[in-house]
Formats: structure tokens, sequence, C-alpha cells
């Protein structure tokens, strides 16, 4: 019965993840579940009070030393946007490319064996055994599949360089049918 359950759908050698695909990937991870969910949105509400302050300064005839209030706030919402789109993003990808470089299981894949109820990945230090259940998400995106782990926050990665074009069919098939409602597709 568990030889059932068990059995190997694939198997992966040489998964090997660069720095800046681990970064990326964790920026789009904290994208889709994290602190950077619906960042346009949040500098876009600090443009509408920018535009507000402004607009109140204009009818005022930009009497900058009288309307010391309006000045602030437009400053402050002026670095809230940078903060939103540009700063916090960029912190997001570097503590990603922190999390690899100190991790020897991130930056010395050698293998990844993909079962019916979970996967496994190895190297020679450790080895890894998660189930489908705890992934919260499954993005494919042109170089990678990425699944976020629900209560490790760990995130799988697995190229698509070292996969030929029908293991990486296969994969995409059987991830669409293990995880439909998680399973997004994206052109990042």
């Amino acid at each position: 019965m568990s030889e059932k359950y068990n059995k190997c759908i694939m198997t992966i050698e040489n998964n090997e993840i660069s720095l800046m695909m681990y970064g990326n990937a964790y920026m789009i991870a904290h994208m889709r579940r994290g602190r950077l969910k619906g960042k346009e949105w949040k500098a876009s509400i600090f443009f509408a009070i920018w535009c507000c302050c402004m607009f109140y300064m204009a009818l005022k005839h930009y009497d900058l030393i009288s309307n010391p209030v309006p000045v602030g706030i437009s400053i402050i919402c002026l670095y809230m946007m940078t903060y939103y789109l540009f700063i916090l993003p960029n912190r997001i990808k570097l503590k990603g490319e922190h999390i690899y470089k100190s991790s020897h299981m991130l930056n010395k894949t050698e293998k990844v064996t993909i079962t019916r109820d979970g996967y496994t990945i190895e190297n020679k230090y450790e080895a890894l055994i998660g189930y489908w259940t705890d992934i919260l998400d499954c993005i494919e995106t042109n170089s990678y599949y990425l699944m976020i782990s629900e209560y490790s926050k760990r995130l799988i990665i697995i190229s698509k360089k070292c996969l030929d074009d029908e293991q990486n069919e296969k994969l995409a098939e059987f991830l669409k049918k293990t995880m439909p409602a998680k399973y997004r597709k994206t052109k990042k």
C-alpha cells in the first residue's frame, strides 16, 4: 500500500539554483503572501494623499511657510511611495539572497524527487521531505517552478534548466493536477 503512495514520479538531478534566481523567487513569494502583497495599492493611497495636499497648497497659492502640515504630509507621502515601490522590494530580495548564502541546503541541492504525496530535496548534507498538502502556492515562471510551504515558509524551487521539454510538461501537468487551486503560471 505505501509503495503506491511513495511511487517516484520524477527525479531531478543537479537542480542548480543561482543566487539571483533565489532572490527573485523570494521576492515573488512575498508579493503573493508577504509584505509586498498589494504594494501598488499602498503606494497609490499615498499618491492620492499627496495629490490632495498639493491641490490644497495650490488653492493657498503655494504659501509653504504658512502651510507646514500639508508640506510635511506631502514629503511623508513621497517617501512612503518610494519605500513601497522601490526600497522594500530591493530589501526583500537582498534578504532572500542572504538566506540563500547562509544555507547549505539551498546552494548545494543535488537531487529533487517528486512522488505522488510529496517531494524530497537532497544533498550530501541533509534531506528535506515535504508533502503537497503543506504547499500554500505553486507558481510557474519562465525559468523555474516555485512552491511556497505554508507552515515552514520554505521555498521549494525547481529550475527549468535541469529539465528537458518532456519532463517540464510532465511536471507542469502533475502540479496542475495535484494543486489545481494553488497553481499559477506567471510571465515573469
